[in-house]
């Protein structure tokens, strides 16, 4: 049984905790370091994914064949199919980032109420 109000409150979000950590664990993420480096390296890679998709609708503004023009578009379409789940991990990281500090401050609040329950329990069977 949780002793937090807070907790409790927070217990109501647990699939997408659960999911949270699904995505930590399948990304090898144990640190707030190893977090910050893996939305560092999506980021990156987005940026680069949009560059080359930018320079291809380029190409296709001025193209110099039919056949070179539908290649850029289908080029194009593949890039983007590549960024979408790149920026949903960059997202749910971020996401991940920024509500760690609360949970982790949530989970000392448990702690230190577990304790003093915990104490409160041996001085009443002494």
């Amino acid at each position: 049984m949780l002793l937090s109000p807070d907790l409790r409150a927070a217990e109501k979000d647990l699939k997408e905790l659960i999911s949270d950590y699904h995505f930590l664990k399948e990304n090898d993420i144990h640190t707030v370091i190893d977090l910050q480096a893996n939305i560092d390296e999506s980021k990156a890679q987005l940026s680069d994914l949009e560059h080359e998709r930018k320079t291809l609708g380029n190409r296709i503004r001025r193209p110099k064949s039919p056949e070179d023009e539908s290649r850029n578009k289908e080029r194009r379409k593949a890039i983007s199919k590549q960024m979408k789940p790149v920026r949903e991990r960059l997202h749910r990281a971020e996401k991940i980032l920024e509500k760690s500090p609360y949970l982790y401050e949530l989970l000392k609040q448990e702690h230190e109420l577990e304790r003093k329950a915990r104490a409160r329990y041996l001085n009443r069977s002494r």
